[in-house]
């Protein structure tokens, strides 16, 4: 079996690329197409692992589905492709082309993030017009990318999601392809994303608190910040911050810090790499993640493997991680009272702490690691070209 994978890069996709790798080690013909191969990776684990590079060039759209479209037509003709893997619409020049012809790849796309359904369910929700959304280029990328789910939906044999819980929100515009549907959840690296060097959950004093990701609204950034504001007069509190703007411009949210009173209880963390973002989930004692607006967090992921205890609001990309709540501690979305008492309570009980990241840890290599995700690969896979 043939497969050929699209990756925008190396660098932001790393885990997956190694699934990737696990997957051609099953005895699978794997091509990776990367639009742009951004760093020295060791490809050597598998003869049966290709990388072609695409060579994109930013923000020449256009231009790149041309170029992509170039590279799989070539992968095709030298070595005929059984199954065409997509992501983020970056193969659909080659798709449109070729969907209507008898003899062609079975054709796939993953939705990491429903488009549509934030723009109506959230961001319209919340006030949000279409105009307004042209403001920012995150939810310009959001527009865009609506439409070009619209388009591949339609094409595609099968759309792969990534939790359970998505298919009704899948559903609530797509309904009549509701049969193309597969299930495969996100992969982390359990070898890297580990917790050897995990603070010492016996001294929480300070409590740290991490947090990740945009400054939004879609986030509970404000809320994240009041519950600082009142856990700080019941402990000692530092909330470390490695995030950028997003419907909150860096502006208002100094603002918003300064009025607060939280000046000398936050540490800004410039944007970091690999290495970086493990040292920071090893060196706080719990994650808070709010969200209404993601598909499937990588951030959730990571942080539990590298056994950093995670306070989250309630998200189908988040809940298929402990669907029984043994080791994350879930909140309404933004609900202050709720995040201060979770909090509190973890930070009371040091055995709560050690149990989340220690069961936390066991369960993403029991569920999310590698090799099971790369075999859930092989499984959907084998189904489809049976």
């Amino acid at each position: 079996m043939h497969i050929v994978f699209f990756l925008p890069n190396i660098n932001s996709y790393l885990d997956r690329v190694n699934t990737l790798k696990a997957l051609s080690c099953h005895g699978n013909k794997v091509t990776l197409i990367l639009g742009s191969h951004d760093t020295n990776i060791d490809f050597k684990t598998s003869e049966d692992l290709k990388v072609i590079n695409a060579k994109f060039i930013s923000g020449q759209k256009p231009l790149n589905l041309l170029k992509a479209y170039r590279v799989v037509h070539r992968i095709n003709k030298d070595d005929p492709i059984d199954i065409i893997h997509d992501t983020f619409g970056n193969l659909i020049l080659y798709f449109l082309l070729n969907f209507m012809k008898s003899k062609r790849p079975i054709f796939l796309t993953s939705f990491y993030a429903l488009d549509r359904w934030r723009i109506n369910e959230v961001w319209n929700s919340y006030g949000y017009n279409f105009f307004d959304l042209l403001k920012t280029s995150s939810n310009r990328r959001m527009l865009a990318g609506s439409f070009i789910q619209s388009i591949l939906v339609k094409i595609c044999d099968y759309v792969v999601l990534q939790a359970p819980g998505l298919i009704s929100r899948f559903e609530t515009y797509y309904l009549d392809q509701s049969s193309k549907i597969k299930l495969i959840p996100n992969s982390v690296d359990t070898d890297f994303w580990n917790s050897k060097n995990r603070i010492d959950f016996a001294k929480t004093e300070p409590v740290k608190l991490l947090y990740i990701g945009r400054f939004d609204f879609t986030s509970a950034f404000k809320e994240i910040l009041l519950s600082l504001k009142e856990l700080k007069n019941k402990f000692p509190t530092r909330l470390t911050i490695v995030g950028k703007a997003g419907s909150l411009d860096d502006g208002l949210v100094k603002k918003m810090i300064e009025e607060f009173d939280l000046c000398e209880h936050i540490d800004f963390k410039d944007s970091l790499d690999r290495k970086g973002i493990l040292k920071i989930y090893q060196s706080n004692h719990i994650l808070i993640y709010q969200t209404i607006n993601d598909g499937s967090p990588r951030v959730v992921l990571e942080a539990i493997s590298s056994g950093l205890p995670v306070i989250a609001s309630h998200h189908p990309g988040i809940d298929v991680l402990d669907p029984k709540g043994e080791y994350i501690s879930f909140t309404e979305f933004g609900n202050t009272s709720q995040i201060i008492d979770q909090v509190a309570t973890m930070v009371k009980s040091k055995s709560m702490l050690k149990k989340a990241s220690s069961n936390g840890r066991k369960n993403m290599i029991k569920g999310f690691s590698i090799n099971k995700i790369s075999q859930i690969y092989k499984q959907v896979y084998g189904d489809i070209i049976k």
